[in-house]
Formats: structure tokens, sequence, C-alpha cells
């Protein structure tokens, strides 16, 4: 992104920020680590944070050098890049479940970067890496998560209720809401889902994710520790459903701009059938604002830049 984009995506995330913390008093900001810390078994599938230089003399020591350091160790003290925003967030419940008097339901939110691999079939190669098939890159996306903990009993309302708030609010500052659509889904565990589109034009495409993980993320955070799990739910204690709503908000950036780039007459130009590109981008996210008093004068010009 340049000024302009970064200025975008910022007011969007701004606006993201604006409607998950005051709907309910229960949500609370946090901040995890880029990466897990070290330490995590081999066989963890992720991307892990490694110096090159560490890495070559752990390979050399595969073969005939065996001075250095051995690549199990070596893969086993670094750390995991993360992939996802939820484990560090859930890593904040017990510390946000301290903050309402244990009371569900309530909330915990981040937007950030995460990183995920781009196969060579979906990204451009250059020429002398041509003949590498299987070469995999390092993408990155900028991503929120509101992760709503609820009783069992009610997880259910509660997804309903955050699939009509998030489509509503994806749909308010679009010229065309109707672009925006949604479709449920269930996993291969059975549990439910709705997936949040926009229409472009070389087809449909994701940009958030609403789920009802259960309880099993959470106890896989927090092993043996039950207790401190438990939230109030009127007079019973129970272990909550985590709700997962998960954004992606860089193709949102992408999905405005092409919701608001529209041809209009050029009403400067005395030519025929002549137009120009206009980003009709909603107030709340255009990167930058102009006010005009109109008053007397050429008030159609005006309007048009407007």
């Amino acid at each position: 992104f340049g000024p302009l984009g970064a200025a975008l995506r910022a007011n969007l995330a701004a606006q993201w920020w604006d409607s998950a913390l005051p709907v309910r008093e229960q949500v609370f900001p946090v901040d995890a680590p880029l990466h897990g810390p070290p330490g995590a078994p081999r066989d963890v599938q992720g991307l892990r944070l490694l110096h090159p230089e560490t890495l070559r003399e752990a390979l050399q020591g595969c073969g005939q050098n065996r001075g250095g350091p051995a690549l199990e160790e070596v893969l086993g003290a670094a750390g995991v890049l993360r992939e996802s925003l939820l484990p560090g967030v859930l890593a904040q419940y017990v510390s946000c479940l301290e903050l309402v008097n244990r009371r569900l339901p309530c909330g915990l939110a981040q937007i950030g970067v995460c990183f995920h691999s781009v196969p060579e079939s979906e990204h451009s190669v250059p020429e002398n890496e041509q003949h590498n098939s299987n070469l995999t890159r390092i993408g990155e996306r900028t991503t929120s998560l509101l992760a709503w903990f609820s009783s069992p009993r009610t997880a259910g309302q509660w997804l309903d209720y955050w699939l009509r708030q998030r489509l509503q609010w994806w749909r308010k500052f679009a010229v065309g809401p109707s672009k925006f659509s949604s479709s449920d889904f269930q996993d291969e565990e059975g549990r439910r889902g709705f997936k949040l589109h926009y229409s472009f034009p070389w087809g449909t495409e994701t940009i958030e994710t609403l789920k009802n993980l259960g309880d099993t993320e959470l106890l896989q955070v927090y092993p043996g520790e039950r207790l401190k799990l438990l939230g109030r739910d009127g007079r019973k204690n129970v272990i909550p459903h985590v709700l997962s709503v998960n954004g992606n908000l860089d193709r949102g950036v992408l999905a405005y701009l092409f919701d608001s780039l529209q041809l209009a007459e050029n009403p400067l130009t005395a030519k025929k059938k002549s137009q120009r590109k206009v980003l009709k981008l909603h107030p709340c996210l255009a990167p930058l604002k102009v006010a005009l008093d109109v008053g007397k004068g050429p008030t159609t010009e005006l309007r048009q830049v407007c």
C-alpha cells in the first residue's frame, strides 16, 4: 500500500474498532506477538523464524561438518510465525474473565498481521527462479478478529446476531450493498459457521468468516485448567463456547475500491461521451477529506468534485 492506500486501510480498521468495542462493554482490545515462543514441537506445522546463518550452519552440520548445531535443535529454538490471531487472543481469556467478574458473555478483539505460505502458482516468480517447482514464499495479510465467549446455551443465537451485525457493517460503506453476501457452512467436525463474500469482477471471494468453535480451542490453550475457564451463566458455571469473527482487511480494502470505482460524465469538457473515473468512497473511509462551502457560483461543477 502507498500513502493513500495505507490511509484507506487505517480508516477501515478504525471503523472496525468503533463497531467492535462500543457495541458491548464486555469487549476488550488485546495485542499478541507476531510469533510464538521458542520450544514449539518440531512436528507443528507453521512458518518458523530463523536467521539464515543459523540455518546454514545447521545444514552444514548435517553433512561433513559435525561441529555446528543440530537441525532439530535449531528448529526447536525457532519461533513460529502466527498464521492466525486466535491462539494469541485465547491466551488472554482468563485475564478477560476477571475483568468482567467471570460473567458471560465477553469478548476480545485484535487487528494484526498474519503470515501464510504462498504456492508458486499464486505469485509471479522471477525468470531466474523458474526452475524451482517447489518454491514457496511467505505472504502476509492484515486481519481482524473478534473472539466472543458465550455460554453453550446461547452460542447459536450469538452467532446469528454477529452475522447480522457484520453483514450490515460491510454493506453500510458500500455504493452497491448487494455485492456483499453471506453463506453458511459446516466444517469437518460439524461446527456451524458463515462466510461473508464480496462479488469481484473475477468471482466471489471471502472477506470475513464467522464460526462457532465450541470449547475445543480454549481447552487446548489451557490443558488441565478447566476450573480457570469457568464463566458465570446465570447461576451456573460453564466453559464458554468461542465464536470467531475473522476478517481480511486487505481484501476488504480491495472490495471497497472495486465497489466505489465508477465512470461519470466529465462536465469540464465539451467532448460528447467524455467520461472520467471516480472513486465514490464513503466519507468515513476516504483517505483525504475536503469540506466545501458551495454558496453561490458553479454549484454543479463543485458538486461533481464532491
